[in-house]
């Protein structure tokens, strides 16, 4: 399995553009690592996590095309996670001389109240609802949706576990303290790869995102029912400007538990 990460960042981004914050200056001044898209995921070529508004920037930097993709497989319905207009673009007018794959788009009922009817026809997109504690299979791949502790606005927001056959992935993003029936869903499942969200780290809030403090108690957790093995592999993602420091000052945070960072265009193979 390969992960490539084409955006790390909350919904702000990072330097955000309104913000004069020691963030987002220190990300204007040094650039690299510090500067971080809204966030989203690449799973192989196949397989696209959320498609949010700077998908389309970051294909162009890391020269990734999206022609390959399958499934597009999304989080929850905020703006940052899921831009309906990107998928306008995979009509024949926009693209030319590209042959791409047909696409199914799978997401909670939120997304596709907000995408509206269209001529899925044109957009070679066919649509899956799914909801959260939902099983099912985008071949080669099987899923299983948890039950994300988000903004009850959202009502439908979801973590995925994602499994290849040979591999097992969570993904654990815009979701703050999983409540008690999370770890029953996710009973018997064990992990190679976690990928669980740092949206703050200096606040005391836990309801909607998580902290410094709470992915520790998360990962806790993941330990006693067997989730988290030793050999299990972690990185944080999706940070706030408002809460976080600059990517050094993240790694050396984390590092100290054995904790590694993500950044934008990092590609990980399992």
């Amino acid at each position: 399995m390969k992960l490539t990460f084409l955006g790390t960042a909350a919904a702000e981004g990072i330097p955000s553009a309104f913000c004069d914050c020691p963030t987002c200056d220190h990300a204007r001044q040094h650039l690299g690592k510090n500067v971080r898209k809204r966030q989203a995921v690449l799973v192989n070529d196949d397989l696209l996590i959320d498609n949010g508004p700077d998908v389309y920037a970051a294909c162009g930097m890391y020269g990734i095309s999206l022609v390959q993709v399958k499934y597009n497989l999304i989080t929850h319905s905020h703006s940052d996670h899921f831009l309906g207009s990107n998928l306008a673009m995979r009509t024949r007018s926009f693209r030319r001389q590209s042959t791409i794959v047909p696409m199914q788009l799978t997401a909670p009922p939120s997304v596709f109240k907000l995408f509206g009817q269209g001529n899925d026809e044109a957009l070679d997109l066919t649509r899956m609802t799914i909801v959260p504690n939902q099983s099912f299979e985008l071949p080669p791949y099987r899923i299983q949706s948890l039950t994300a502790s988000h903004h009850e606005a959202s009502g439908d927001a979801m973590n995925f576990i994602i499994d290849d056959g040979s591999k097992k992935l969570l993904f654990a993003s815009d979701t703050g303290m999983y409540k008690e029936q999370v770890w029953d869903e996710m009973a018997g499942h064990s992990f190679d790869l976690i990928i669980i969200e740092s949206t703050t780290t200096d606040t005391d809030h836990q309801k909607v995102h998580l902290n410094y403090s709470g992915v520790h108690t998360m990962l806790e957790k993941m330990e006693q029912i067997g989730a988290k093995r030793p050999d299990t592999t972690v990185y944080v993602s999706h940070f706030s400007h408002q809460h976080n420091p600059s990517h050094d000052e993240l790694v050396e945070l984390y590092g100290r538990t054995g904790i590694h960072v993500a950044y934008d265009g990092m590609t990980l193979e399992l």
